[in-house]
């Protein structure tokens, strides 16, 4: 009887979870995404791709960065789809996950300037700016911008290796060639980061007034002149030395999800969804059958070459932390409550004078960190 009733128990212990609803899901027509928080103005197309492909996507956010370093340590999910995969190829090695991937829109990171400014420095509908030009009316004070910190974004990441492309010998970004002179040239004008591209949109809106521009895709420059939060417009300025342009790549992480992917991301590249996608988020579309509207430039762009190496990235993402980004600012908070009455008030008050005492007057400037909770 005992044997009996041990054989009897999964089968009523699943009669049980069937009879309350708790059966397990059927998973094999949903294909999980590990996705960049800003594709999160794609959710809008998810009925649409469930109703004409049969698998139901599911979007679990993240930034790109810390996206492929979780690929890289083992995250489950089905698909990833960031900004861009460059880092996700250089970070994985000759073992990496990735099976096939597709692009699905495009936007390169460019530069955003005030109109009144752009104006005043020569750059409003001009398509001669280069990186130079840009590091010398920063060196001078006359230009002021924002851009999201390199170690946590994508747009961030991709627009110090264009920078420090544009000004190494050659053109050929290497461990041994950056120029740290220039580089510190054209980031004395950084004056606010973020972790995200969307908070550092969000932060430009807030203290436009003391920001004349800021680096960021060519979509997030678009939203921002289009969504009536902005005193003036921006001129999108695309230096003629180059740019890099964010692919958005879809790409497919677990073999056995291989229909789901294929078909999503034909739906994705179809000429109707690929036109649907431009007109909703101001991205290019991927696929030559659609061509760009007006609102994009239809000025020559030069691409630059993305890093082959892992150590040359992370030698210029240290260099920038370390050498060439403008120093950064400390703040201290005072506690005044009863229980600091007395000494402890006097000797922290004490500290703080001489903490001060040993700062260096000539690196103080004005720069504005805005917090992301969820880098891209």
């Amino acid at each position: 009887m005992r044997k009996l009733a041990a054989a009897l128990l999964p089968l009523v212990l699943l009669a049980a979870a069937v009879a309350c609803g708790t059966q397990p899901e059927d998973t094999s027509h949903v294909l999980t995404v590990l996705a960049g928080s800003e594709l999160k103005d794609l959710v809008p197309l998810l009925p649409d791709i469930q109703k004409n492909t049969g698998y139901t996507v599911r979007f679990s956010y993240t930034g790109s960065l810390d996206g492929a370093q979780a690929i890289v340590s083992g995250d489950h999910s089905d698909a990833a789809w960031f900004s861009s995969g460059n880092y996700l190829t250089l970070l994985q090695g000759k073992t990496g996950r990735v099976i096939a991937q597709q692009p699905i829109m495009l936007s390169p990171v460019v530069l955003g300037v005030k109109h009144s400014v752009a104006s005043a420095l020569g750059w409003s509908g001009s398509t001669a700016v280069t990186w130079a030009d840009i590091a010398a009316a920063a060196r001078a004070g006359k230009f002021h911008f924002a851009m999201t910190n390199p170690a946590a974004s994508n747009s961030g990441f991709v627009a110090l290796v264009g920078v420090a492309t544009a000004f190494a010998a050659g053109g050929n970004l290497d461990s041994g060639n950056v120029n740290l002179d220039k580089l510190k040239d054209f980031f004395s004008g950084q004056v606010m980061t973020a972790g995200s591209s969307g908070f550092l949109a969000d932060a430009f809106v807030r203290q436009q007034d003391r920001v004349d521009g800021l680096i960021n895709y060519e979509s997030v420059l678009l939203e921002l002149n289009s969504g009536g939060k902005l005193k003036e417009p921006l001129d999108l300025v695309y230096p003629k030395d180059g740019i890099i342009t964010a692919n958005y790549p879809l790409m497919l992480l677990n073999s056995a999800k291989r229909d789901g992917y294929d078909k999503v991301a034909a739906y994705l590249r179809s000429p109707e969804v690929q036109t649907k996608i431009m007109q909703s988020t101001d991205r290019r579309p991927a696929i030559p059958d659609v061509k760009p509207d007006s609102r994009f430039t239809s000025q020559l762009l030069v691409e630059l070459a993305f890093p082959a190496n892992l150590a040359v990235v992370n030698n210029l993402i240290f260099a920038y932390l370390d050498q060439i980004r403008p120093p950064a600012h400390t703040y201290y908070v005072l506690d005044i409550s009863g229980s600091m009455d007395g000494d402890r008030r006097a000797s922290s008050r004490a500290c703080a004078r001489v903490r001060r005492s040993r700062s260096s007057p000539s690196t103080a400037r004005s720069r504005t960190t805005a917090r992301s909770p969820s880098p891209t």
